[in-house]
C-alpha cells in the first residue's frame, strides 16, 4: 500500500508554508530546479505571502522555509551539484540564494502594477524611522497608536519638505482582534544607544515577539495577530 507523501510545515510568522517532503521527488541539482519545485509545492496563498515581503524581509525565512530547503534538498547530505549551482560553500548561504531566486521568480509572474506598488511601499517602510523608546512599557493599544502616529507624522514631514513620496499614506490594518490592554514584549527597547529603526526592520524585531505577522497590502500593512493576547502579564527578561 502506498503511503501519502509527508508534509513539512514551515512557519513564517503566523503563516505556515506547506510543502511536500523531498522524498516525493528527485533532489534538485540546480537553483532553477529548486525554485521550480518550491513554486509547484507552495500554495497560491504562500506564494502571495512571499511576494509581499521585501528582499530584506526574506531573512525571516531562514529558520522556516530555509530549514525546509536545507533538510529537504539534501544540502547537509552531500547534494554537491545544488551547492555548486548556488556558488556557495555552506548550506545556509545556498538556502538563502534559493529563497532570493524564488522571490525573484514569484515577482516575475506577478502583476506588474502590484509589483510597482509593493516596491513603493518597501521603499517607504525603509524610509520611515520609528522611535521605539519605552515600547517595552507599552500595551498593545499604545504600541499600535505610537507606530501609526509616527508613520503619519513622518510622511507628512516628507511631503512638507518637498521630498518625493510615491505613496501618500500608510495605514496599519489590524487583523485578529488583539486586546489593546495586553502587554508588549520589546526588551530591545531597554538597550542603550540609538532608539530609532526603520519600520520594516522594527516589524522583524517585534512581530515574532508579539505573535503578529506584517503583510504589505498597498496602501496598507496588515498586522495579523495569532492570539488575542500574547502577553497577559508584563514579560520579564
Amino acid at each position: 500500500m502506498k503511503t501519502a507523501p509527508m508534509v513539512f510545515l514551515a512557519c513564517v510568522g503566523i503563516l505556515c508554508l506547506s510543502v511536500g517532503a523531498s522524498h516525493a521527488r528527485a533532489l534538485p541539482k540546480t537553483v532553477d530546479e529548486a525554485v521550480a519545485q518550491l513554486k509547484s509545492e507552495l500554495s497560491p496563498r504562500d506564494r502571495d505571502h512571499i511576494l509581499r515581503m521585501s528582499r530584506e524581509d526574506l531573512a525571516q525565512l531562514h529558520m522556516s522555509l530555509g530549514l525546509r530547503i536545507r533538510n529537504g534538498f539534501g544540502l547537509w547530505r552531500g547534494n554537491d551539484k545544488l551547492m555548486k549551482s548556488c556558488g556557495a560553500t555552506h548550506p545556509d548561504i545556498c538556502s538563502g540564494i534559493i529563497i532570493g531566486k524564488l522571490w525573484d521568480s514569484i515577482r516575475a509572474d506577478a502583476d506588474r502594477s502590484l509589483v510597482r506598488q509593493l516596491d513603493c511601499q518597501f521603499q517607504l517602510t525603509e524610509a520611515v524611522q520609528i522611535n521605539y523608546a519605552k515600547f517595552d512599557q507599552f500595551t498593545t493599544g499604545q504600541l499600535l497608536d505610537s507606530m501609526q502616529s509616527q508613520i503619519d507624522a513622518q510622511i507628512a514631514r516628507m511631503q512638507a519638505n518637498g521630498r518625493p513620496v510615491c505613496q501618500s499614506s500608510l495605514k496599519l490594518r489590524i487583523l485578529g482582534d488583539p486586546k489593546e490592554d495586553c502587554f508588549v514584549r520589546a526588551e530591545f527597547a531597554r538597550e542603550n544607544g540609538k532608539k530609532e529603526v526603520s519600520l520594516d526592520r522594527l516589524f522583524g524585531w517585534i512581530g515574532w515577539r508579539n505573535d503578529f505577522d506584517a503583510l504589505n497590502e498597498p496602501p496598507e500593512i496588515s498586522l495579523k495577530f495569532g492570539k488575542a493576547c500574547a502577553w497577559p502579564t508584563r514579560p520579564r527578561f
